[in-house]
């Protein structure tokens, strides 16, 4: 048998009694249950099993109680735990507060009602300030597309394509990279969305450059089978979303160092699609159009584009004008 690193390390972890570890599983298991019944994705199952651990870790070891036995203090004293010994941000721990609700609700334990309570008349979790990013613009785009065409990346083709696809659509990255042979009308030029983050499936189109540029390209696919990825990497296997941040988060830097793109724009690949989205509002497609072409959940999300200062800034002159025509 191969040796565990971790036999190397000088404090060595301490094994849980039997029954413990069971009691622990016995919970994280019927979750697990729950959340693969609800479909949701392998990556986001791992991470809610991993801040669940990190919680019936707490109850046994700290406060020798189980889930069904805490009290308001107890949560409180969860949370102040997260913050103060673990160093957890705002936005994590307002996660921690949404999986237990999901938690409790899947067990229909009713200790942590009070607390949901008091935590909402406290405004605990709602001063957290979540990240907005900018909207990329058109000519934005282009240099970023440019930079990339004049490095020596092997891929940049087809990065560049993907990229552009991206700008098209206005889908989200992971929606795109998800896409599949059998998912695209390559005549008519329309893509199917399977996997979205609202599991409701959702056609996309892209702009005829885009799509002739595409046509060539998976030409020399790998593999080409209905349930083939379209953008595949030189294995044939699925391009990774972190490979296109990456690149996209190099381009910008460059650039900013360049002086070609202002040092306070905060650029990143979801950039693209918040530019999407500004783009069509800005051309006068109803809102609620929008809200459906783009998978957004609810049509309050799409109004906060409507409403983002940016887009303000954009139509500053035109709002001068009106102003002055009313005398």
């Amino acid at each position: 048998m191969e040796p565990r690193i971790e036999t190397l390390f000088i404090r060595k972890a301490k094994k849980k009694p039997k029954e413990e570890r069971e009691e622990e599983n016995k919970w994280l298991e019927q979750f697990k249950e729950e959340r693969l019944y609800d479909k949701v994705s392998k990556k986001t199952l791992g991470t809610d099993l991993s801040r669940l651990d990190i919680f019936l870790t707490f109850c046994k070891e700290r406060l020798k109680k189980e889930p069904n036995e805490l009290t308001t203090k107890d949560f409180i004293s969860f949370f102040n735990y997260l913050d103060t010994e673990r160093g957890i941000s705002l936005n994590t721990q307002d996660k921690y507060f949404k999986l237990l609700k999901v938690f409790y609700r899947y067990f229909k334990l009713n200790n942590i009602d009070e607390f949901i309570r008091d935590s909402m008349e406290r405004g605990r979790f709602r001063r957290i300030d979540k990240k907005h990013y900018d909207a990329i613009t058109a000519d934005e785009f282009d240099k970023v597309l440019k930079k990339i065409i004049q490095s020596k990346r092997k891929c940049k083709e087809r990065d560049i394509l993907i990229l552009r696809f991206l700008w098209d659509t206005g889908a989200r990255a992971g929606e795109v990279l998800d896409i599949k042979f059998k998912d695209a009308d390559l005549k008519e030029g329309t893509f199917k969305l399977r996997k979205t983050k609202t599991k409701e499936e959702r056609t996309v189109v892209c702009a005829k450059d885009t799509l002739e540029f595409l046509k060539h390209h998976i030409r020399f696919n790998i593999n080409q089978s209905p349930d083939a990825y379209l953008f595949q990497n030189d294995r044939g296997e699925k391009v990774r979303r972190d490979h296109l941040s990456k690149l996209f988060k190099w381009a910008v830097d460059e650039l900013k160092k360049e002086g070609k793109i202002a040092k306070n724009r905060d650029l990143v690949l979801h950039s693209i699609r918040h530019g999407f989205i500004t783009r069509m509002l800005d051309s006068g497609v109803p809102l609620e159009v929008i809200s459906a072409y783009v998978g957004h959940s609810t049509i309050n999300t799409t109004m906060i584009y409507a409403h983002a200062k940016e887009r303000v800034g954009i139509h500053m002159e035109t709002i001068k004008s009106k102003i002055n025509e009313v005398r």
